[in-house]
């Protein structure tokens, strides 16, 4: 075989997907029982705008060619898609910070519009407040769990296969699947948290972070809510979400989920305050609620857990967060090391890249 794909996430399956359509024979070894066991079934289901990334990022390149490609096998294959849009809305003291949010929306070409007083934000959202709000009319709902099994449908049509329940190994270049020694020219790892028992590289390691939603009884938004997110802190706090089925859910929380390392430590010590408000989010309602009022006065939220999510985040050897997909290849291997949010919008786009990179090696070797 050509290509083995170990990981049959969103990104994995897309990466198997594209080099199949290349020509390429391909195989996917998948760890769980099911698929969406991991990231690809656990998360918000938004397509995001791009809007959020450093201009010239692979979040922002492959966000943006990926929302493209996405939205179209949407359609071609009949999937779920509710355009929502999203509102960013500032308060006090967030200026700064929510102008260079527009200023990165611009440069990243992500259509958006800006409310300028509490008035138009009342216009296009009853019951949501702030000074300004940034709109981002693109963004948009899926089934991510549906897209994952068309992209499946897929691979086989182009001759692919998958296995489920497969234990994989890495001995240099040589891939030992449930016990078995297998020939492949190129093995990618598309594992998420995975990649730190197959790879033998030692300069990230990927942590897990486990995100719990609670429902919203009302006011229910039409649109996906979010507050301007804080540089200093890694992650972007709770926001409301619309979902297919009618509901809204915020959140998420972020809190440390296995794998564990001692990475996780010199993170923890960086952002206290911030670990402390996730904690405190996470195991008590009255405090997410508070954090949703301040830009939803009236939200009134459910106590109980409705949804958690996963999220696999690589840090550097200092335990400081990765803030774009890194992506890593060496001959016969190539790791996707970091893809979190906004993987699964980009998951076309990012295996493209993958694929293009497995298969210029091949015709290399």
């Amino acid at each position: 075989m050509d290509v083995a794909v170990v990981g049959g996430g969103l990104v994995g399956m897309a990466t198997a997907l594209a080099a199949a359509r290349a020509g390429a024979s391909v195989t996917v070894y998948e760890e769980a029982l099911h698929r969406g066991a991991g990231q690809s079934g656990h998360n918000s289901n938004v397509i995001h705008s791009g809007a959020f990334y450093p201009p010239d990022s692979l979040k922002a390149k492959l966000a943006l060619l990926g929302r493209e490609r996405l939205e179209e096998f949407i359609a071609v294959n009949h999937l779920p898609l509710m355009r929502c849009g999203k509102l960013v809305v500032q308060q006090g003291g967030e200026a700064d910070r929510f102008d260079r949010l527009v200023d990165r929306a611009r440069a990243n070409g992500v259509p958006h519009e800006v409310l300028g007083s509490a008035a138009d934000i009342a216009a296009v959202e009853p019951g949501v407040t702030g000074q300004r709000a940034m709109m981002l009319p693109d963004v948009a709902v899926t089934d991510f769990v549906a897209v994952l099994e068309a992209l499946e449908d897929e691979l086989v049509v182009q001759g692919g296969s998958i296995t489920f329940s497969s234990r994989c190994v890495l001995e240099g270049t040589r891939l030992i699947a449930d016990d078995r020694s297998v020939a492949f020219r190129h093995v990618v790892i598309a594992s998420g948290t995975g990649y730190n028992e197959l790879s033998r590289d030692r300069t990230w390691r990927v942590l897990g972070f486990k995100g719990s939603y609670r429902a919203v009884s009302s006011p229910a938004p039409s649109r996906l809510i979010y507050g301007v997110p804080d540089p200093t802190r890694p992650f972007l706090g709770v926001h409301l979400t619309p979902t297919l089925d009618g509901s809204v859910l915020a959140g998420p929380t972020a809190t440390p989920h296995a794998p564990f390392a001692w990475r996780l430590l010199p993170l923890v010590a960086r952002n206290v305050p911030a670990a402390f408000d996730e904690l405190r989010t996470r195991f008590y309602a009255g405090a997410m609620q508070r954090d949703v009022r301040r830009y939803v006065p009236d939200a009134q939220l459910e106590r109980g857990i409705v949804r958690s999510g996963v999220r696999a985040q690589a840090v550097d050897r200092r335990g400081r967060f990765v803030d774009d997909f890194v992506i890593a290849s060496e001959p016969g291997v190539t790791a996707v090391v970091n893809a979190p949010s906004p993987a699964a919008t980009a998951c076309l786009a990012i295996g493209e890249h993958v694929a293009r990179i497995a298969l210029e090696q091949m015709a290399r070797a």
